[in-house]
């Protein structure tokens, strides 16, 4: 049996909610706090499908009961973290307006996501302030044609020319620093990339992947202290595409 915890109600996970991309009318941006620093990767190949043909359960376009079924539940994640309600938006304005691309976040992806966007779904869990304020967060989202992979190079591209940027939202504005850090590895994904952020005393770091028809985000957040460690993105990552590929 599953276990059931009460939502936590902490203001960094708040905040980290707030601020995470996604589809399906989950987040898709970064935080609202008066500052954040991120530091990036460029985005890393895996090999794709035979042909392209995506005829792999994990590769095809999903169904919303297949995506319910691959999202980690409360049994999946660390002991003491409990279901997070947080929301946000995709409102932001960027400047350099082609910095957008390193947050999946262009009027380009845009553009796809309202015209092929299917079915998605969100888990996000988070843990009380005085008990670390950790957060864990996995969005599935699937698209009637495969999710290009030019947006994991833009992404990667586009940090050179992005190692400092602002983002502002109906009056309120951020900077976003980014530095390169090397993107996992992640057994069934076609495309990976991989972006830190700062946030005052904590560190958000996203997994973007890229699996045929379907794009995953696996993101945590931990003390900024902390060096970027990559194992519960991977993870996670892999548990959804495991869950995926059995799912036929």
């Amino acid at each position: 049996m599953r276990r059931r915890l009460a939502p936590v109600a902490v203001g960094a996970a708040l905040l980290l909610g707030a601020c995470l991309p996604g589809d399906a009318d989950e987040p898709d941006d970064t935080g609202r706090s008066s500052s954040s620093s991120a530091s990036s990767s460029s985005a890393s190949a895996t090999p794709a499908a035979k042909a392209d043909t995506f005829d792999e359960p994990h590769r095809r376009e999903l169904t919303q009961e297949q995506i319910d079924r691959a999202l980690p539940t409360i049994d999946d994640v660390p002991k003491g973290y409990g279901p997070n309600m947080s929301d946000g938006g995709d409102d932001w304005e960027y400047k350099p307006k082609r910095c957008a691309a390193v947050e999946f976040n262009s009027p380009t992806v845009k553009d796809f996501k309202k015209k092929h966007h299917s079915v998605g779904g969100a888990a996000k869990y988070s843990q009380a302030e005085d008990r670390g304020g950790g957060f864990l967060g996995v969005w599935i989202d699937s698209y009637d044609e495969p999710y290009p992979l030019a947006y994991f190079d833009e992404a990667g591209e586009e940090l050179s020319n992005c190692a400092e940027y602002t983002q502002a939202s109906d009056g309120f504005q951020m900077v976003t620093k980014t530095t390169p850090i090397t993107a996992p590895q992640v057994d069934g994904a076609d495309r990976v990339f991989t972006l830190r952020i700062d946030s005052g005393d904590k560190a958000i770091d996203r997994l973007y992947v890229r699996s045929g028809h379907n794009r995953i985000l696996v993101t945590q957040m931990t003390p900024t202290r902390r060096p970027f460690d990559e194992r519960r993105l991977t993870k996670h990552a892999e548990a959804v595409l495991a869950d995926l590929k059995k799912d036929s």
